[in-house]
């Protein structure tokens, strides 16, 4: 895989995510009026009848809201081929296990679930080719031969 497939892997998933959450927000309307309260985690069906739940409400709002923010910003560095963008991308990543754990159960479509499948898929292909492909080696490398790269494909393309 080249650098420019592993870009577009990455600008791929970060698209996936937020097609993710329009389709959910366009497809769980349409769920039967029993399930309502249990969409995008309002109630949990961990809570019982009284819904009081530190892990309902606006927590896991939050904090998936700043572990989407921070992925979004590794996959920055990613695309840009910055050292830092791995760790922060591989810390998201395990955030979000764990974030998954912590927040309650809700109901969504297939339809947002496939999307989202699909966007963890490409989540471990962006780590698995960060950390132990050919492609590691860009994150390895100092900004000056970031900076030799870019004169040497400069003189590639005159």
């Amino acid at each position: 895989m080249t650098r420019q497939q592993f870009r577009l892997l990455v600008i791929f998933n970060q698209l996936l995510v937020f097609a993710g959450y329009m389709i959910r927000d366009l497809t769980d309307a349409q769920l039967p009026l029993d399930l309502q309260p249990y969409v995008l985690g309002d109630q949990s069906v961990l809570d019982g009848a009284t819904g009081d739940s530190f892990f309902s409400g606006e927590f896991p709002y939050l904090l998936w809201r700043v572990i989407d923010v921070l992925t979004l910003a590794a996959a920055v560095g990613l695309c840009l081929g910055r050292r830092w963008s791995r760790t922060l991308y591989l810390a998201c990543y395990i955030t979000s296990l764990f974030a998954g754990l912590l927040t309650p159960f809700y109901v969504s479509t297939h339809w947002a679930g496939f999307v989202f499948m699909l966007y963890g898929t490409t989540e471990g292909m962006i780590l698995a080719l960060a950390y132990f492909s050919h492609l590691r080696r860009m994150f390895e490398r100092g900004e000056r031969e970031d900076e030799e790269d870019l004169a040497d494909e400069a003189a590639d393309s005159a």
